[in-house]
């Protein structure tokens, strides 16, 4: 039973290789790469608030100061 799982579970991880070296070898190389970049950004900038409060205090008492 375990040995079938392990076999399903490489054969599975074995497709999406294949599917995302056949995506990386044509004209999706670059966008793709530049979703990846975007996306590992928003991931490390998303929960920046929530240790650096002061930074985002800063921030927008800077802008009601202005109103």
């Amino acid at each position: 039973m375990l040995h079938k799982s392990r076999i399903k579970i490489k054969n599975t991880l074995s497709e999406a290789k294949y599917i995302l070296e056949h995506l990386w070898d044509s004209a999706l190389q670059w966008p793709l790469l530049c979703l990846i970049t975007v996306a590992a950004l928003m991931v490390v900038a998303v929960p920046l608030p929530l240790y650096y409060q002061w930074v985002y205090g800063i921030f927008f008492y800077g802008i009601d100061a202005a109103d």
